[in-house]
């Protein structure tokens, strides 16, 4: 039935659920958590451009990490970070919106003054390791989580 016609309400409504739980969320994750509640262990290329024509309906953004899935309406430069319920929920760094990030380092702005604010804020964040491509997004977090900030200053000096 997925690739059936009178289908599409159907996925249109388990697309709808997965942005409304998980918003922000990945465009690829929400392929996946369609083409698992379908029974498939792969999300093929047919299948996520299957997804992709439904995903038109939903905003989005564009950064290092990916296209992220909002609300219709819904972008906003920060929203609150969504912690894991359990270990099966936990989201690799690259799996959280930017945006999502800003919002934790400004609730932690305090590690921006250890030593190693990346390491600090992965430990709160309560990653197991800290690799290479999530140490670069969180440097990434920290800077636009700082650019208020800095045009404040830079205002100021004019």
């Amino acid at each position: 039935s997925f690739y059936e016609f009178g289908y599409r309400s159907i996925i249109d409504q388990m697309i709808a659920r997965v942005v409304e739980t998980e918003a922000p969320v990945r465009a690829d994750v929400v392929a996946q958590r369609i083409a698992r509640a379908h029974g498939w262990l792969r999300t093929g290329s047919r299948i996520r451009h299957k997804i992709e024509l439904h995903l038109r309906a939903f905003d989005s953004t564009d950064d290092s990490a990916g296209r992220f899935i909002w609300p219709k309406g819904g972008i906003k430069e920060m929203v609150a970070y969504r912690p894991p319920a359990t270990d099966e929920d936990r989201r690799a760094v690259t799996d959280i919106a930017i945006e999502e990030l800003v919002g934790f380092i400004r609730i932690y702005s305090k590690a921006l003054e250890e030593p190693d604010p990346p390491l600090v804020l992965a430990r709160l964040m309560n990653l197991e390791r800290l690799a290479a491509s999530s140490r670069a997004r969180i440097d990434e977090a920290i800077l636009k989580a700082e650019e208020p900030h800095r045009r404040h200053q830079e205002i100021g000096k004019i």
